[in-house]
């Protein structure tokens, strides 16, 4: 000012300060003169008459100014308020943050850092360029000394020059590409803990006022908000899925169990049909010639299969008996015997059709054996690599493919089949293990899937099915691994004692082939009509000091039932063996029974459990 005045030759000067009537100094109205009387007392009075005016003045200026700018902001925040409540996405989430913030700011960039679950890293980080572009990454990486600020103090963080921080040093090449200089960052927080960071970054050297900082922790705060709500929602529409694949799963169960209970109680009106169709069988095949011994043979084995639909069918529900014998299956061994004897159905008849299919296998040469019922699980993976053929051949293509896998996973044993075919939509792949549910027409029975479902669950193992339509399908096997003792054979031809055989069933066919079978064993045997005869002989046999040497009885009798029948029993005669036969499967054995027995009877079972007891 002293060079002003002398180069335009002023001679006197008054000064007066600004001051508001709170006593805030605002600045200094100076007035000069080229005449050193020109100010007088009466001047100097009104100058600072004219401060005070002028201070009010400046004041209501800068706090419409301040109001304007407060206005305008609010009407920023409320804007990316309603357009964040509009998205359903994190990213979209970001992205709205991302474009708002610049404007009211100044921001040349602006980024968003997530934390992840442990509040220890940042995961996921957007951030908005200069020149518009926006970029997502992964993570991001930030100095240790910066997240513990924002992690544990929840502080904001100001950085004049972000070129001279060594906190940012790791990130000092793409500061300068893109000339970056001042930095605010303030943590995003919920409830008391930091789930991310909002930056903003200028490309001018800048001064953040605390309007700043406030403007841009409302911000943060709503965008944080925000993003938690997605976060719950994401975790209720999770929830709510796996409600409903379990209120699936009840209902299937209780489909399977109506069925299994439906069929438990024609299982043993079938099961006491076949035991003199097969116990016959096996009579005729120990003394007829050698034709008649093959027409026996059949018999018994088609006798056998019908017991062993009836069986599966019952099992939907019933879980493996514990007395039911179970071996060590090598799952890869029974993948390689499947594709071997299922080939003609995959490769020979497909080639009739015009279809080339490929059966490949890619086993897990480290997988332990797993205790179960061999069988069963061949008849699993004929089922589905059956299945995996029929899908194939209805998508209408000259070639497909099946892979059959095995795999080790923790203390699983998992097999799958995948195919190349049609696939299934969500509303069959739902339905797909339900009994009689097919989508084959008159070709299929509904049964395949739901027989695997009932072998898996017999083995406490599961079944998965994956699909989508038209691109194929993954049937996965999840068997639990685990062992079982070497199993004894009993020798069928091993001599036994003759016994005395106290016979109890109520019906003549099934007395007759069995009295037969044990005759033919060398047995005497003692036939009674039901419970109440049966405890009577047993009785009058006790009296007279002849009493049995084991009570073979059926469980299902009208008035006195087998188990009633085995409780009398063992409690007049504790040593006495009392083997139960049902036609309900061997896990219904009543607690004082000494052994179950399923009907039907075949020679070799009934012999190899009266050796037990008889030897």
């Amino acid at each position: 000012f002293a060079d002003f005045a002398k180069r335009e030759g002023i001679q006197v000067v008054a000064s007066v300060p600004l001051v508001l009537p709170t006593g805030e100094w605002l600045g200094t109205l100076m007035v000069g003169s080229r005449q050193y009387e020109a100010l007088a007392e009466e001047d100097v009075r009104m100058l600072w008459d004219i401060s005070r005016q002028v201070a009010l003045a400046i004041w209501h200026a800068q706090l419409l100014r301040a109001a304007e700018e407060r206005l305008r902001r609010l009407i920023t925040l409320r804007e990316i308020d309603r357009a964040i409540i509009q998205k359903q996405s994190l990213l979209e989430i970001l992205r709205t943050v991302l474009e708002g913030a610049p404007a009211e700011m100044g921001a040349d960039a602006v980024a968003v850092s997530l934390f992840d679950e442990t509040r220890t890293r940042l995961q996921v980080f957007c951030m908005r360029f200069p020149n518009g572009r926006v970029i997502e990454e992964p993570a991001f990486e930030m100095a240790e000394s910066l997240l513990q600020w924002f992690v544990g103090r929840q502080e904001p963080v100001i950085i004049y020059e972000v070129g001279q921080d060594p906190r940012l040093q790791m990130h000092w090449e793409a500061i300068r590409n893109w000339r970056l200089f001042s930095y605010l960052g303030v943590p995003m927080i919920v409830q008391g803990e930091t789930v991310g960071i909002l930056h903003l970054f200028t490309t001018t050297p800048r001064v953040f006022s605390d309007e700043d900082v406030a403007f841009f922790q409302t911000l943060a705060g709503q965008a944080a908000i925000a993003i938690q709500n997605v976060a719950l929602i994401d975790k209720l529409r999770l929830a709510y899925e796996d409600l409903k694949r379990a209120q699936e799963a009840l209902v299937q169960q209780e489909r399977l169990l109506a069925l299994g209970q439906m069929a438990s109680g024609i299982a043993h009106d079938v099961n006491n049909a076949l035991v003199p169709i097969l116990g016959y069988a096996e009579l005729l095949g120990r003394h007829g010639d050698e034709q008649v011994q093959v027409q026996a043979q059949r018999i018994a084995e088609a006798a056998a299969d019908i017991t062993r639909v009836v069986e599966r069918l019952r099992a939907f529900y019933s879980p493996r008996a514990p007395e039911e014998t179970l071996e060590m299956v090598d799952l890869n061994k029974a993948v390689l015997q499947v594709v071997a004897l299922t080939r003609p159905r995959w490769y020979d008849m497909p080639q009739r059709e015009g279809v080339t299919i490929e059966c490949e296998t890619d086993l897990a040469e480290d997988l332990p054996p797993t205790a179960g019922v061999g069988a069963e699980v061949r008849e699993a993976l004929i089922n589905l690599v059956f299945n995996a053929v029929d899908a194939i051949l209805a998508k209408g293509e000259a070639r497909g493919r099946i892979v059959v896998r095995t795999r080790w996973q923790g203390e699983w044993a998992v097999v799958e089949v995948t195919d190349t075919g049609v696939g299934m939509d969500e509303e069959t792949r739902r339905r797909a293990v339900e009994p009689f549910f097919t989508t084959k027409g008159e070709r299929g029975s509904g049964l395949g899937l739901a027989m695997v479902y009932g072998t898996m669950r017999r083995h406490d193992g599961e079944l998965e099915l994956e699909s989508q339509l038209g691109q194929g399908t993954t049937a996965r096997l999840i068997f639990p691994i685990r062992s079982v003792k070497p199993r004894i054979e009993v020798v069928e031809d091993a001599p036994l004692t003759s016994a005395r055989i106290l016979l109890i069933d109520d019906d003549p066919r099934v007395r007759q082939i069995l009295r037969s079978m044990l005759q033919e064993m060398g047995h005497q045997v003692t036939e009674a009509e039901g419970g109440a005869q049966g405890l009577a002989l047993f009785e009058e046999a006790l009296r007279r000091d002849e009493a049995y040497d084991l009570v073979l009885t059926d469980l299902g009798m009208p008035s006195v039932t087998g188990a009633e029948v085995v409780w009398r029993v063992k409690a007049i005669s504790p040593s006495t063996p009392v083997i139960v036969l049902t036609g309900w499967g061997q896990e219904s054995k009543p607690p004082k029974a000494d052994a179950a027995l399923g009907k039907p009877v075949t020679w070799r079972e009934l012999k190899a459990i009266l050796a037990r007891f008889l030897s």
